[in-house]
């Protein structure tokens, strides 16, 4: 069980949908391309398991995002299902 919320399945579903649009995304021109290019390795990695998001190579990406999004004041808002 991940979280003792949702079953295996369902996570992987979840991350396959993350990677999915990752991926649309990646084919954008932006100064955030190699962010979402190393996201979307990471949530493609067939090890993948909860708590990826705290590699140092996500959290840089995730860092390089909000200052973008700071820059053009539109801050990053993450919601968080499980309250962590």
């Amino acid at each position: 069980m991940v979280y003792a919320a949702i079953d295996e399945a369902e996570w992987s579903e979840r991350v396959s949908q993350a990677a999915a649009e990752l991926v649309a995304l990646e084919s954008s021109t932006s100064e955030l391309t190699d962010a979402v290019r190393g996201l979307r390795a990471l949530a493609t990695d067939p090890a993948v398991a909860p708590g990826f998001m705290k590699d140092p190579a996500a959290e840089q990406a995730l860092q390089q995002a909000s200052s973008a999004c700071d820059a053009n004041q539109t801050p990053v808002i993450i919601l968080d299902e499980f309250g962590g």
